[in-house]
């Protein structure tokens, strides 16, 4: 089946397995890699490992399930405030400021993360960052169509989730 026909390409391809490579796909039978990033699931479980005390992938996205990544990340509402928006950005007060900077604000008292919390916060960080380079290429490039795939997003419904959420918050 002619797949062209349908207008489905051109589209960014992101494949997601220790690192992420980019793909620009204009037809069934061309592409070309077009960006990449080492961030991906080596970097995941690499951090899990020395941050945490597990030892496998499964055991990490396990423990995220049940974390709170706002117990590790500094959101825009912790710099600025609750309510109206101070910063005059239009920034939402839930948007990740920075990661893993929860605890860097003088005089306050450190933050109760535990592992659970320290593993989403990680899946947080890759899928974000992994949405926003996708975001970018797909700007650079002129394409509208971006698809996610690879072994780190394979069962991985809060990356998934975290990603399409990221997406939707950067109109092509």
């Amino acid at each position: 089946r002619d797949l062209s026909a349908i207008e489905f390409f051109p589209f960014l391809l992101c494949n997601v397995g220790t690192g992420c490579s980019i793909l620009k796909v204009t037809s069934e039978t061309e592409y070309e890699r077009v960006s990449g990033t080492a961030l991906g699931g080596g970097t995941f479980l690499g951090l899990c490992r020395l941050l945490t005390r597990v030892h496998t992938f499964r055991e990490a996205m396990d423990l995220a399930e049940g974390g709170d990544a706002r117990n590790v990340d500094m959101l825009v509402r912790d710099i600025y405030g609750e309510g109206e928006d101070r910063s005059g950005l239009k920034l939402p007060g839930d948007l990740t400021a920075s990661f893993f900077a929860r605890n860097i604000q003088q005089g306050r008292k450190k933050c109760p993360a535990d592992d659970h919390d320290v593993c989403k916060a990680l899946v947080v960080m890759i899928a974000q960052n992994l949405a926003q380079i996708a975001h970018l290429n797909a700007q650079v490039h002129g394409l509208r169509r971006v698809f996610f795939t690879g072994n780190f997003l394979r069962g991985n419904e809060l990356a998934m989730r975290t990603i399409v959420y990221s997406m939707q918050r950067m109109p092509l």
